[in-house]
Formats: C-alpha cells, sequence, structure tokens
C-alpha cells in the first residue's frame, strides 16, 4: 500500500563561495544546482551536475569544486560511479572522455575519445563488477579495467556485431541484462566470450522499444520503458524466467532505476519512491516543504542516510522522509552567458540570447550578478517588479556609472528592461517610450545593443524600425533617429557602441549588415549636424573582411576593432568616416611561421574587449581566445580547451572586472575567469600595494602591484638601493616574478618598489618582504 508522508522539512543551502585567484590563475562559475548523478565515497558524496562536479564532505559539511580549473580533462560529464575498493571515481563524460579520481590524482583514459568511431560514444552509465567497471555506451559495452586504469574489452551486441545504444547493464544470477535504445539484451558470464554478439540474446517477447535504466533487486530485474509522451513511461520486472508489467497505479516519468539491501530506489519526474518488493512501497519523497523535489538519482549510504541528485536543488540530503539538506555551491543558475558587462567590481550577465538567424529564443533565463565573489541569477519569468508581464531573451546589459545598483537589460522581443536595487522599475515599449516594435512583426520589441555614453545617457539599438536608434538622456528625455534608406525596416541591431572620445554610435547590423556609424554632433535635438555611413566590406564604404560583423570594440586611443567572421580589422581614423574621404579598415599584418598573413583571418572573431593596458582579448567561434598586444601584432596569449581550465573553444563573451583584471569568458558550456595582469589606472597612487606581501616560502606565481595609475613605471630595489626590476604598468597593474634582472631567484629579504606616472608627476613607495 502507498504510504504518502506529509512533513516539516528545514532546508538548509551550503554556499561555498568562490575565493579570489591569484594573477595567472583560473577560476570556475559553473552552476552546481542541477543535479543528475551522486556517489557515495564512505565519507563524501560526489555530485555530477550540469556542466561539472562538486563533493561534499559528509564530516566538515563542506563542499569543493571539481572541474577543468581543479585539474579534470574535461566538461560535460553524463555519468559518475565511485569504487570503494578502489578509491576510484570514473567519470564519464558525454564525448566519451574518461577522467578516474583516485584520492586527489585526476587520470585520465582518452582511448574511446580519440578512437574513430562515426555516431554515438557518449557513456550513459557503469556498472562494477570486481575489478571491472562495465560501461554502457552510444555504441556497446567497453570493459574497463579498475586496478590497472585500462580499456580491457568492447562489446557490439547488435546483430553482426552492429552498434547498439546501451543504456544501463545490471547483472542478476550470473547474467547481464543491458538495456538499450532498440530493446533489451542478455547473456550469460559463464556462457563464452561476451565480445562475440552470437552469445547476446534478445528479448523478443519485450520488443523493439527504448529501455532507458535496469537494475536487479532482490529476485527480480526491474526496467524502465521509455515513452516520449509526459509522464508515460512503463516499469515492468523478470521474475522466475518471464517479464510482467508492473502496475505502479499511478503516471510516472522515470529517470532512474537504483537498487540497495533495503530498497529498490526510483527517481521520478517529481518523486523518489522506495519500494521493497512490486508488491509493497515503504515510502515516497515528493516534497521538501517550500520547494519541490525534481529527483534524478537516488542512492542511500551504509548510514543509512538517502543521497538525491535533484535537477533544481543540487544535492539533497535524507536522513529520514521528512528532514533534508539542500547542498549545492554558489553559482549561476544556468551556463548560459550571451553577452556580460561590467562596472567597478560587479559583472552581470546576459543568460538569454537570439538564434543564428536572429529570432527569438524564447528563454526567459534572465541574468546573473557576480560581486564579492558571489553570484545571484534572476529568471524574467519571476523578476520583481514585472509580475504581469511576459519577458524573455536577455541580449545585453549596460551599468549605470553613477550607481552599479542602476542597469538596463535589452530583450530580444519585449523591450527595455529598467532594473533598480534589484527590481524592474520599468519596462520601455512603444507606450511609455520611441522604442517601438519591429515594423515586420508588431509584437516584438526588439531591443538590440545598449550603452551608456561618458555623460551617462542611454543609447539604445531598436531593430526593424525607423527609428532604429533611441536616446534615453540623463534627464529622462527621448530622442529618435532613422536613417532613410541605409537601414530600414528589415534591418536588425546587434552590438551598440558609444564612443568615449567622440560624438559617435557604431552598430552592428545583422544578418550580413555591416555596421551603422552615426556622428550626433554633440546635440540631440538638432539633426542638421548629423552624418551617418553603412561601413560594409565594398572599397571605399568600409572595406570590411566580410559584412558579417560580430563584435566592435573601441580602444583607449579611440580606434575602433571590428570582429568578423574572416577575422579583425581597424578603423584607425574613425573621424575619416564622416567625411567625404573615409578611411577604410585595415587588417593587421603578422608574420606566422615565417609568413606574413592577415591576424586571424580564418578566425570567426565573436567578441572583442580592450583590458586596462589597451591589449585587446579575442572570443573566437572555434580556437579559444586570444590576447594581442596593444596593435595587435604579438600573440601574448591563446587559451583553448586543450591547453587551459577553458570550458569549450567557442567563447562568446568577454567581459573585465576592472578593480580585480579577473577575465571572464562566458564559452557555450559555462562560464570561466583568468586572473589577468591588467586594471583600469587610478587617478592616484593611494590605494597601492603588492601582494602577496609577505612572499613566502614555496610561491612560484606573479607577485602583483596594483592601486597604480595608468601606465606608471614601476621599479624594484633592495633594501640597499639596488635595482633588481623594472616594468611599465598594465593600466593599473604591475607584475614580478621574482627573479632578478639576471633572472635568479631574488634573495630573502625587504625589497622597495617605487612607482611613478608617465610624466613624473606622482610617486610612491611601498615594501615587500620576500622570503625563500
Amino acid at each position: 500500500m502507498l504510504r504518502r508522508l506529509f512533513f516539516y522539512t528545514s532546508l538548509i543551502v551550503s554556499f561555498v563561495t568562490s575565493a579570489q585567484v591569484a594573477v595567472g590563475q583560473w577560476n570556475d562559475h559553473v552552476p552546481f544546482n542541477k543535479g543528475f548523478k551522486v556517489a557515495d565515497a564512505g565519507n563524501k558524496v560526489f555530485i555530477a551536475c550540469d556542466p561539472s562536479l562538486f563533493e561534499y564532505d559528509k564530516l566538515s559539511k563542506e563542499t569543493n569544486r571539481l572541474t577543468k580549473v581543479q585539474g579534470f580533462s574535461d566538461v560535460g560529464i553524463n555519468t559518475i560511479k565511485y569504487s570503494k575498493e578502489y578509491n576510484t571515481l570514473i567519470i564519464g563524460y558525454a564525448n566519451a572522455n574518461i577522467d578516474l579520481l583516485v584520492g586527489s590524482t585526476v587520470f585520465n583514459l582518452s582511448d574511446i575519445y580519440r578512437y574513430p568511431i562515426v555516431g554515438n560514444k557518449t557513456i550513459n552509465e557503469i556498472y562494477f563488477l570486481d575489478n571491472l567497471a562495465y560501461l554502457s555506451c552510444g555504441f556497446g559495452i567497453v570493459v574497463l579495467d579498475i586496478e590497472r586504469r585500462e580499456i580491457k574489452d568492447t562489446y557490439y551486441i547488435g546483430n553482426n556485431s552492429g552498434m547498439v545504444n546501451v543504456k544501463e547493464i545490471t547483472i542478476h544470477d550470473d547474467t547481464i541484462f543491458a538495456a538499450t535504445e532498440t530493446g533489451i539484451y542478455y547473456a550469460s558470464l559463464n556462457g563464452g566470450n561476451l565480445a562475440d554478439y552470437n552469445n547476446w540474446t534478445f528479448v523478443t517477447e519485450m520488443g523493439e522499444a527504448d529501455y532507458s535504466t535496469i537494475a536487479s533487486f532482490k529476485d527480480y530485474v526491474f526496467v524502465n520503458k521509455n515513452n516520449s509522451e509526459y509522464q508515460a513511461d512503463s516499469l515492468f520486472y523478470y521474475d522466475n524466467g518471464s517479464w510482467q508489467y508492473w502496475n505502479v497505479g499511478f503516471p510516472i516519468g522515470v529517470y532512474d532505476l537504483n537498487a540497495s539491501d533495503d530498497h529498490l530506489m526510483i527517481a521520478t519526474e517529481g518523486a523518489a519512491y522506495f519500494y521493497n518488493s512490486p508488491d509493497s512501497v515503504d515510502f515516497l519523497i515528493y516534497t521538501l516543504g517550500s520547494t519541490s523535489i525534481q529527483p534524478s538519482e537516488v542512492i542511500t549510504d551504509e548510514d543509512g542516510i538517502y543521497w538525491t541528485a535533484d535537477r533544481r536543488n543540487g544535492l539533497i540530503r535524507s536522513r529520514s522522509p521528512w528532514n533534508h539538506d539542500i547542498i549545492y555551491p554558489n553559482g549561476p543558475s544556468n551556463t548560459q552567458a550571451f553577452s556580460m558587462a561590467n562596472y567597478d567590481d560587479r559583472v552581470i550577465v546576459a543568460s538569454g540570447g537570439r538564434s543564428d538567424t536572429w529570432n527569438s529564443t524564447w528563454s526567459r533565463a534572465g541574468f546573473h550578478v557576480y560581486e564579492n565573489d558571489i553570484w545571484r541569477s534572476q529568471s524574467l519569468s519571476t523578476l520583481p517588479g514585472a509580475e504581469n508581464d511576459t519577458l524573455w531573451d536577455a541580449v545585453a546589459i549596460t551599468i549605470d556609472p553613477a550607481d552599479k545598483n542602476h542597469f538596463f537589460i535589452s530583450s530580444w522581443g519585449r523591450g527595455l528592461i529598467e532594473m533598480r536595487n534589484n527590481e524592474a522599475v520599468n519596462i520601455f515599449r512603444e507606450h511609455n517610450s520611441l522604442i517601438s516594435p519591429a515594423e515586420v512583426s508588431y509584437y516584438d520589441v526588439r531591443v538590440g545593443g545598449i550603452m551608456f555614453d561618458r555623460n551617462s545617457n542611454l543609447w539604445v539599438a531598436n531593430s526593424q524600425n525607423s527609428n532604429f536608434i533611441v536616446l534615453k538622456t540623463a534627464d529622462n528625455n527621448w530622442f529618435e533617429y532613422s536613417f532613410n534608406n541605409e537601414v530600414g525596416k528589415n534591418h536588425l541591431a546587434g552590438e551598440l557602441i558609444a564612443s568615449r572620445y567622440h560624438n559617435y554610435i557604431f552598430v552592428q547590423l545583422g544578418r550580413g549588415g555591416g555596421i551603422l556609424a552615426f556622428d550626433y554632433g554633440g546635440t540631440f535635438d538638432d539633426t542638421s549636424d548629423d552624418s551617418f555611413i553603412k561601413l560594409t566590406s565594398a572599397i571605399g564604404s568600409g572595406g570590411l573582411p566580410t559584412n558579417e560583423v560580430n563584435a566592435i570594440a573601441e580602444d583607449k586611443d579611440g580606434e575602433l576593432w571590428v570582429g568578423t567572421t574572416g577575422g579583425i580589422a581597424v578603423f584607425y581614423d574613425t573621424p575619416s568616416l564622416f567625411t567625404s574621404t573615409p578611411q577604410d579598415a585595415q587588417q593587421i599584418l603578422v608574420n606566422f611561421q615565417g609568413h606574413w598573413q592577415n591576424l586571424l583571418e580564418a578566425e570567426e572573431v565573436l567578441d572583442i574587449y580592450v583590458d586596462g593596458g589597451n591589449r585587446k582579448w579575442i572570443a573566437t567561434a572555434g580556437s579559444g581566445v586570444f590576447l594581442l598586444s596593444e596593435d595587435g601584432t604579438e600573440e601574448i596569449y591563446h587559451f583553448t580547451k586543450d591547453n587551459s581550465p577553458l570550458f569549450s573553444d567557442r567563447v562568446n563573451s568577454i567581459t573585465i572586472n576592472e578593480k580585480s583584471g579577473e577575465v571572464f569568458f562566458g564559452t557555450d558550456k559555462g562560464i570561466v575567469s583568468f586572473r589577468g595582469d591588467a586594471t583600469l589606472g587610478e587617478e592616484n597612487f593611494e590605494g597601492t600595494y603588492a601582494f602577496p606581501n609577505p612572499v613566502k616560502p614555496g610561491y612560484t606565481g606573479l607577485i602583483t602591484i596594483t592601486g597604480l595609475v595608468e601606465n606608471a613605471i614601476v621599479k624594484i630595489t633592495d633594501i640597499s638601493g639596488n635595482a633588481i626590476y623594472e616594468t611599465q604598468a598594465n593600466g593599473g597593474t604591475a607584475t614580478w616574478d621574482g627573479n632578478s634582472i639576471s633572472g635568479d631567484r631574488a634573495a630573502s629579504g625587504i625589497y622597495l618598489i617605487f612607482a611613478t606616472d608617465e610624466n613624473g608627476e606622482q610617486s610612491v613607495a611601498t615594501k615587500l618582504l620576500f622570503i625563500n
């Protein structure tokens, strides 16, 4: 008989912040609330999330993040399993890569990942038998020797050794059962070579169907038949040589079957069920009190604690059916990072987007705010102040330079959202502003790029409308600007740049439209001094590498850097664009392996960000991230997923915490950051300091001097005044590797740091204790 338990639940959410990292080090910023696999390791529990992993220490009650930053080889985990006998956590990735975590050491097995199998190579599940791990894969079964850390065998169990997507296997009475996408197979463990498909039998009575999960419990084998309709799966059990339909008496959408000595545990769409037998359910968990449960997998440990991987709540610890804790490290609520903005020490991420064809995606994911090492996420579906509106597709954010708690969000379909103190105070559309619906679709108000100019006026790109650019001034007046036939109702507006040095606005034109360059002449209401030009690949009208423009950035010299599907181009003389003889964009020639070629000409550039040292961070669609020197001729860094903790080689967006120099990369698999060595320069030296200080024995990282005026000259001497090192700051930060001019490690002692501005008008001196 089904026993429903009504209970009062104490919810404890464990948030562990991301510690600040030193210059040259990395940090991860991924969601840990979307749990789908859990593994018990005695004093620890491992939880697989989308896209990474964390561990929970049962004794200290602390969480520890486990991502590429901590030395793992990949992202996109599909399953995990822990062997207590061999102290080994096996991590199977969606691309068939494998990591073995043994103690604190990671061993990578990339055999399946590298093997040229055409089709699905995903590792779906893992089953242990003695020293072997049976990996259920998209093509068959792979046997891994845990002790020797090597692949032992591969079973292609389909007809004529055909590939079959094996979802999960279990072993019952010396028989191995495989639940697959096309049916159920079984073979005797003692009946011969399992690599020979002839030793496998297809269960004809169960038919050809998608069987998603299987488990052996007591005298039975239980299996779930997947159904494409919502909560319409079917459960069956194998008893005494025959399969029987298991009528559980309620609609189910099964995620996982798992067995302990006492219970068959079923993770369903909205509850976890615990059965003693097909005829006896012991209890269920269907609510956590103030929030619902969304279990993907449930296990139990030797202390009788139930651990649930939950798709909304990360890891759930249940000491009883009515007593629960919710556990996961702090992070954004999803991996989406369409665009990012920063001001001071605050970073805000727009997690909506638009499709490759510039249409809506209907995402209500909203945005994430990162400040003081804490992420806070806000869905547009529950946005305070906008409860009665339907908002979607946050594509850009700009922060008020006078108040970091005041910012605007552009929506690709619902206008412009004004936020103040975490609440929507205005949603601007045609009824309360000059922002208008797209003329091709009256219901869509497609706002693209937005940006405050140097005088705190807000410029807005209003797509597919004669009012293509709209201005909201600092004193709340509205102005609109149309551009005759150059920008008609078919043009879409992407990124918008308001120049820091001129009265210029630049707008990315979607679907291969190039760039609109607009000079408003210093007056908002007098259009007689306005001028504009559409910049394309045509010679004399821009000379861009291609018309497919993805990114625009203005550097500290007022030069306009443009990222296209065919690399980078630079407008060195933007004032000339509004004359009768506009200068075309130039491509930078670089020497690559003895040959001269245009900079990144084979790369699709998705974003460009200028750091405090006027260097250029370049995000690409397939080659990771580049850091280029001020003029673009020198490559300082090139980070890829193979040579760094970068999650993916597709990087959609970049921003920098200008206070710390932390560079944030929004990849298609989540956000990761790198502590750079450039910050914005300060007005004076009042906040100058060096860290770490003291430098302790064994420290091999960079020593950072920050809080400097822009491009300061920095000299380091010993206590006697002998020169040790000299450099120039990148913006407001300089670094020292701890070595003297000769290249030898500096001796223990007190060192003096002197800094002056470029004109010698300001200076500062500070001390550093160095211990070898």
